[in-house]
């Protein structure tokens, strides 16, 4: 190869490693982005009268308060939905979705407590919560109809 062809062929390596290498670095930026969450909304039975603020909210899904403030029964309900879970338990609890595996996990072997029932998806908790008086549950914010109460946005 000539001289100025033997340039011109590395210069076209180099051109091509340096795409490869930025379209590798930005695919694996896009994959890895967690995406934006959504607005989650905690819902009650539209009969519940509970004042219900956000310490009581914890309590009652990290098995820490069995009752509304008021002394109502109260029945939390999770949701299997693993994006609106991990934002209902980053943005409400306050803990990430390992933390609270790990919380439950100690309190079923040394306490005997259950964690809350695991329901589908947002269609799921709207149901159970609309139907049930005791329920509390979160949903997606654009999801809520006039069968439930939000008691926190």
């Amino acid at each position: 190869m000539s001289k100025p062809s033997t340039q011109l062929w590395r210069a076209s390596v180099r051109l091509t490693a340096a795409a490869s290498f930025a379209l590798t670095s930005l695919s694996t930026l896009l994959l890895t982005q967690t995406p934006a969450l959504a607005d989650v909304v905690v819902i009650v039975h539209p009969s519940n009268k509970a004042a219900i603020d956000d310490d009581a909210i914890s309590k009652l899904f990290l098995g820490q308060l069995k009752t509304f403030p008021g002394g109502a029964a109260a029945t939390p309900v999770d949701q299997k939905q693993a994006a609106t879970a991990e934002e209902f338990h980053l943005k409400v609890l306050n803990k990430s979705d390992k933390d609270v595996r790990k919380l439950w996990a100690r309190q079923v072997f040394t306490g005997g407590l259950q964690p809350p029932a695991m329901l589908e998806d947002d269609d799921a908790v709207l149901q159970y919560v609309a139907t049930t008086p005791e329920a509390i549950g979160y949903v997606q914010a654009a999801k809520v109809n006039n069968k439930v109460k939000v008691v926190r946005k």
